[in-house]
């Protein structure tokens, strides 16, 4: 059968810090995180939100917590659900936050990032989370696109050969 792209073998694995292993899933998320910080220290942000510098890098820190916390917890969730392997986890217990293994859901690290957010809210009550998300909605759209190319690098989106009859 003839195909007509065809689908690049690449290596998750970037490159290497000697024995660290730096994959582009990291750097996906890296970027991601690079780009709403870029974002968010802009003058035109800071003045609409009323943030210093200082407060920016705080919220990526909760939202760095959020995103891995919330990603990998939905993640077990999941994969308890579906495999029924909680003893598994409870055998292990060092998998239930073993994310150098892999294992991140899209909507955990959503809600996780909310929920930080929420919480850094709290310490600046004069930002209301409708500027602030207007502020970090923008930047969502990249992190999300650069994601799912590495979970094609990481062939984690399969799909199935279209037969010759149909195309």
């Amino acid at each position: 059968m003839h195909h007509y792209i065809t689908y690049p073998n690449i290596d998750p694995v970037a490159f290497h810090i000697g024995p660290l292993a730096v994959h582009w899933y990291g750097i996906s998320y890296l970027v991601g995180f690079l780009c709403v910080y870029v974002w968010l220290i802009r003058p035109q942000s800071r003045a609409r939100t009323g943030l210093t510098v200082d407060a920016v890098q705080d919220f990526m820190v909760y939202a760095l917590i959020g995103v891995i916390a919330g990603g990998r917890a939905l993640f077990v969730i999941a994969d308890v659900i579906t495999n029924h392997n909680l003893n598994v986890y409870l055998a292990h217990p060092i998998d239930f936050i073993a994310v150098w293994q892999g294992g991140m859901a899209f909507h955990g690290g959503l809600i996780g990032v909310i929920v930080a957010g929420l919480l850094f809210l709290r310490k600046h009550p004069g930002l209301t989370y409708r500027v602030f998300a207007d502020e970090i909605v923008m930047l969502i759209p990249i992190g999300i696109a650069l994601t799912r190319v590495v979970n094609f690098i990481n062939d984690e989106l399969p799909g199935r050969i279209v037969p010759a009859s149909i195309l």
